[in-house]
């Protein structure tokens, strides 16, 4: 009795161990899963993020203001870097614009769009990547908007989320050096 006994409590403790690697395992499994999902360079995120800057410049070859103000946020700030000498140093870099709340945004789009034509640009994605509620881009380009070029100008494009949704929040734009027509006044850009 003593012996099937044993080996009744042998056997229980086997299928509870086994029962417990497989919970173990499935619980591994769905955190795997979820770190995945959370891993800067995940296939489906750098999409999103790629499909974003896409449809942003997208709206502007299509000339079209609504594609372009999905993609952003209410607030919007574009930092032009001076690429012809150190672009990595702040010291660099100047503000070139900032707009708050959509009408603002739309007012200036608005505007922006008219000396956008032509608009041609090839974008090639250098890192994606993201944590919780933030992301950024870093792409080369090669492109033109209206008379002003630029060829493997780096980009480092600022993303965040907004209502669950990904949206441009800023970007530090490589300057077209020399910057021709820049003056002090940010009210109209020049540089892309």
């Amino acid at each position: 009795m003593k012996i099937v006994w044993a080996i009744s409590l042998s056997l229980a403790a086997i299928t509870a161990q086994a029962a417990d690697k497989t919970e173990q395992r499935r619980n591994f499994e769905g955190l795997e899963k979820r770190l995945d999902a959370m891993r800067p360079g995940t296939p489906k995120f750098e999409q999103g993020i790629q499909g974003l800057i896409t449809r942003y410049n997208t709206g502007f070859m299509n000339q079209d203001l609504e594609a372009i103000l999905a993609c952003l946020d209410q607030s919007f700030f574009k930092i032009t870097m001076e690429t012809s000498r150190y672009p990595l140093d702040p010291i660099n870099w100047r503000p070139d614009l900032f707009h708050r709340g959509e009408n603002e945004v739309k007012e200036w789009l608005e505007t922006y769009l008219k000396v956008s034509v032509p608009f041609k640009n090839e974008i090639t994605f250098s890192q994606v990547s993201y944590t919780g509620n933030t992301g950024i881009a870093v792409t080369t380009e090669t492109g033109q908007r209206g008379p002003l070029t630029w060829d493997n100008m780096t980009n480092v494009w600022l993303i965040g989320k907004v209502a669950d949704k990904w949206k441009i929040q800023g970007i530090f734009v490589g300057s077209m050096a020399p910057l021709v027509g820049h003056t002090s006044d940010s009210s109209m850009p020049i540089a892309d």
